[in-house]
This record gives C-alpha cells, structure tokens and sequence, in this order.
C-alpha cells in the first residue's frame, strides 16, 4: 500500500484524505466516500497480498457474521473492497483518538483510575451486550482498538476482525509469521486454543495494566512463556520499575486486574468485572 497518496481515488469511490492509523499488517486511511457522501475509514491490506476468488469468499463470509453484531458502541464493518492489487476493509469513520494514543499523549504516560472509571463501564457494557446478544468474542481487544470519540463515548473497533485480517494474509501472502500479538492474548489464545468470552476478560486486565501502568504485563523476551508460566508484578510495583508517577492504583482495581489475567479461565471473573 505505498502507492496509496493522498487525494487518490480508489474502488471508484472513496477519495483518501490522511492516514489515522498503522496496524502489524494494515495502513487505515481517512477517506470521503463520494456514494455516501461521508467520510470513512478504510483499512488497507498489505502489498504482498495476492488476493484469489476463494479467499476473498472467506474473508467475506467471516466478515458478514461479524457484521451481525450490532450495538451503537461497536464501529460496524461495511465491506470489503477489491481493485487489483488493493484490498481494503471500510467502517465508518470515527472521530476521536484510541486510548493507546490517549495514554501516550499525557504527561506521565499513564492513567489514574479515576480517568478510567466512566470509560471502562462503557466498554464492560458493550462486551456484556456481545457476549451475551452475539455469543462471539471480541478476540483481540487492547487499547489500540478502543477509540474515544469527540463526546466522551467509547466505541470499539475491530471486533472479531483483526483474526480474520490474519487469516487472509496468511492465505494469500505467503508470510508464516503472521500471529496476533502476543502481549494481548491469554495463555490459552498463545497455545492456539479457541477464542472464549473469557479470553475478552483476560485482554481486559491486558488493557488496564497497560494504561496504568504504561506497559502490557509481559512486553520484552520471551512473552509466550511469561504468559504461561509468570505472575506479573502489582501495577503499583511495576509503576515502581518503569519510574512511573502518577495517582495511586487502589486495591479494588489492582485485586479486578489481577482476576482478570488469571492463568486459569476458571478463576477470572465469569461476566464482565464490576
């Protein structure tokens, strides 16, 4: 996707505007979609794709059970668009920042509680609504795909796509590392098991440690074997570590993320923490 330049017109349809995001495998471009007369986001997928009819149906077929999902919270796929080399996903367009972004814009480089409160209440509704309505995980949750819009809501990206994203780069690139990233996935997701509600609630602890902190609870050497077999530190002693200041981390919030990053399934939290 390094031929893609601003004002360019692609899929005869939407006019690129600036890229707002980069992903392992994916460029996201602001684009104006001149049927819709909107703006847009579209997701591009790398330039070593070689797209194929077949994989193409998957991807489409994955895409129309996750398109089900509904709920005001949850930023809807649209489609999937092919020209020649170029494939992108579209979504609507959101304008905000994502908390990974958010986080990397303050002062001290992390959150206190506090900040926190209101919009982890939002995101524990939306996964409560899907976990129950659409029985289908999120799968890759982490800050990066939890944006905040220009009116405080939360809204969640990229459910149950980015594993499909994977899948269809892995099929038609040629590439054999082509995993998630580890630093978010439960030790059960890291050995290759299927995704369950509770891998959401380990990502979950992942995302709070890491916007309390600064840092997932495992991010350098070998983090597969750290996630099976390591207790991270309390936030307050990692903050400690990293030199990190910043408003205290209470009690009740380091016992919820310590629940949540459960090596066991069955002793985290079985719904979304309170």
């Amino acid at each position: 996707v390094g031929s893609l330049a601003e004002g360019m017109k692609v899929f005869d349809r939407y006019t690129l505007m600036k890229i707002v995001g980069r992903g392992r495998f994916s460029v996201v471009w602001q684009a104006w979609d001149e049927r819709l007369n909107r703006d847009t986001a579209l997701k591009f997928l790398p330039d070593m794709v070689k797209p194929d009819a077949s994989a193409l149906a998957t991807l489409k077929s994955e895409l129309r059970q996750i398109q089900e999902i509904k709920h005001p919270q949850i930023i809807p796929i649209d489609n999937v668009e092919q020209e020649g080399p170029l494939v992108a996903i579209s979504t609507d367009f959101i304008n905000g920042a994502t908390l990974a972004s958010l986080r990397e814009q303050k002062s001290d480089q992390v959150f206190s509680p506090a900040e926190l409160a209101d919009w982890m209440q939002q995101l524990f509704t939306v996964l409560e609504f899907s976990h129950r309505e659409a029985l289908r995980p999120h799968g890759t949750l982490k800050p990066s795909n939890i944006l905040v819009d220009q009116k405080g809501t939360l809204r969640l990206a990229d459910y149950g796509l980015e594993q499909q994203v994977l899948q269809f780069v892995s099929r038609t690139s040629g590439l054999t590392d082509v995993g998630p990233d580890l630093r978010y996935m439960s030790p059960q997701q890291a050995v290759g098991e299927p995704d369950t509600v509770l891998d959401d609630i380990y990502a979950v602890g992942v995302t709070l440690y890491e916007l309390l902190t600064s840092k997932p609870p495992f991010y350098t050497g070998d983090i597969m074997l750290q996630s099976q077999q390591k207790i991270p530190p309390p936030m307050t002693h990692r903050r400690k570590e990293l030199r990190v200041i910043g408003q205290p981390v209470t009690r009740i919030w380091e016992e919820t993320v310590a629940a949540c990053l459960s090596k066991d399934p069955g002793q985290r939290p079985q719904g979304i923490p309170q």
